[in-house]
Order: C-alpha cells, then sequence, then structure tokens
C-alpha cells in the first residue's frame, strides 16, 4: 500500500516566483547593509543572481552611499530579502527603517509595504504583504 500527499496546484513554491522575475526589476536587501535594485537575468538553485542595470544602495555611518554597476553575479548566501518589482522605498519610512535594522523581522512588522516578497536564510518562506 503507498501513500500520497495532496498537492494544492495553486502553491507557488519560492523559486519558482523568483522564476517568473526573470526580465524584471527586483529590489534585492542584503545581509550587510547594502540593498540592490536590478533587473533579473537569471539565478540558480543556490539563488545566486546575474543582475544588470543595477543600483547599489550602501547604508554607512556617513549616511546612503549610491553606486551605479552595468552587470553583477550576486551570491545568493548573502542575500536576506527579495522583493519583486521592487525599488527603494522612502529612506524614512519607519517600517522600511526597522526592516534594514532588522534582518529577521516578522511578517506583522512590515505588513504595510506593498509588493510580494522572500525571506530566504535557513528556510524559505513566502508571503504577500497587504496592498
Amino acid at each position: 500500500m503507498s501513500s500520497s500527499t495532496a498537492v494544492n496546484p495553486s502553491t507557488l513554491l519560492p523559486l519558482e516566483l523568483v522564476d517568473k522575475c526573470i526580465g524584471s526589476r527586483i529590489h534585492i536587501i542584503m545581509k550587510n547593509d547594502k540593498e540592490l535594485v536590478g533587473t533579473l537575468l537569471g539565478f540558480d538553485d543556490y539563488v545566486n543572481m546575474v543582475l544588470e542595470d543595477v543600483t547599489e544602495y550602501e547604508y554607512t555611518s556617513e549616511g546612503r552611499r549610491i553606486t551605479k554597476l552595468e552587470q553583477i553575479l550576486l551570491n545568493g548566501n548573502n542575500i536576506t530579502m527579495l522583493i519583486p518589482g521592487g525599488e527603494i522605498p522612502d529612506a524614512s519610512s519607519v517600517i522600511w527603517s526597522s526592516i534594514r535594522r532588522f534582518h529577521g523581522t516578522s511578517i506583522t512588522q512590515i505588513n504595510e509595504i506593498d509588493g510580494v516578497g522572500i525571506v530566504c536564510g535557513k528556510h524559505w518562506k513566502t508571503f504577500v504583504y497587504k496592498n
């Protein structure tokens, strides 16, 4: 006798969501004090990514430094959050500031930002932000 599990066909797996973002703009929050916005060209099973037309935002004690990059290969180990279609929100946003400070924040702390995101680390989780 074999056992089977029912699979919900409407379930969207994290890598499927990332795959749908190929060719689109994506906002990436890194483990260090950097954020990237660029066009996703491709990725692998480790979520290493190739991005083009990239803007890198680095937060230092002197303020925010912005660097433009033509194309990069990004190591997936350093990614904290992906926001498909995302652009950098207003830096003065209290909620956004708390996300940058506490990368492991719970969904209830970030439910006022629009969009869809993936939190990654040891475990992947998908969630939809409140519109």
